[in-house]
């Protein structure tokens, strides 16, 4: 079977320049690893992990956008990813780093990336006026591919013998995706329960880099489901409560936490 993958459609430049306003952050955070000489491996793999998930999700966003969107360009968005985020990472990490192998490095953040599109096809609570992922995906938890699905795996370029099983699982659970619903009626306005705040969710976030918990320890931290975390860093938006929790948290008030 090939493992040949789909050549992508180019970027819009609006979608290049988010993708690069990622790419740009994961090397301002790599840099800031460097202590004089010495450098914090560990907090760079958790910053590389992090970034891997980001650039997939502008990615992934700006195709699934497409009326041409395909599920076979699935697996590619992933490797784009994963590749868009070594380019970053290695001149920044090779001298702190040594011994890094290329090759396990690679993996590594494709796993992440997969096991990203298996959390957000996980069932949680999201805001009532919010699109649900759950109507993206079906949860890809138990996939065990039967003869057809490898026969249809095979049609997309996916060889099921080499093919990492998380990426398996994520093809599997996308293949499967449904439309997002129409949007609802128009309702009356009501008081603004939630915040919206880029810089209030980017301090949140090197909090947490800080204290060396990912996003799911951080969220059973504050008891929150890590999607709210997820959702805050994607868009700047939380509900005021949880905003409360963040700064508390962070020994800040809600006040500090905006400015």
């Amino acid at each position: 079977m090939s493992s040949e993958l789909v050549p992508l459609p180019h970027l819009k430049p609006n979608e290049l320049a988010e993708r690069d306003d990622e790419e740009s952050v994961l090397g301002r955070k790599l840099t800031s690893c460097w202590h004089g000489d010495d450098f914090d491996a560990e907090r760079a793999y958790q910053i590389m992990r992090g970034a891997a998930e980001l650039i997939f999700d502008v990615t992934y966003k700006a195709y699934r956008g497409r009326s041409s969107y395909k599920d076979d360009w699935l697996p590619a968005i992933v490797k784009d990813a994963v590749y868009r985020t070594l380019i970053v990472s290695l001149p920044r990490i090779e001298h702190g780093v040594p011994d890094t192998r290329l090759k396990e490095l690679a993996e590594i953040l494709e796993s992440t990336v997969a096991d990203h599109l298996q959390e957000i096809a996980a069932p949680h609570n999201l805001d009532a006026d919010e699109p649900n992922p759950d109507d993206w995906f079906k949860d890809a938890q138990s996939f065990v591919p039967t003869e057809q699905q490898a026969a249809e795996y095979a049609k997309i370029g996916v060889d099921l013998s080499t093919g990492s099983p998380p990426l398996l699982k994520a093809v599997a659970a996308a293949m499967q995706a449904k439309k997002v619903p129409a949007p609802r009626p128009a309702t009356k306005k009501r008081v603004p329960r939630s915040i919206s705040s880029m810089l209030a969710a980017e301090k949140m976030d090197q909090y947490r880099e800080t204290i060396g918990l990912d996003q799911t320890q951080f969220a059973g931290k504050l008891q929150v489901d890590p999607k709210t975390l997820y959702k805050f860093r994607r868009t700047g938006k939380v509900d005021k409560r949880i905003a409360a929790t963040i700064a508390k948290e962070m020994g800040i008030s809600v006040e500090e936490l905006l400015r």
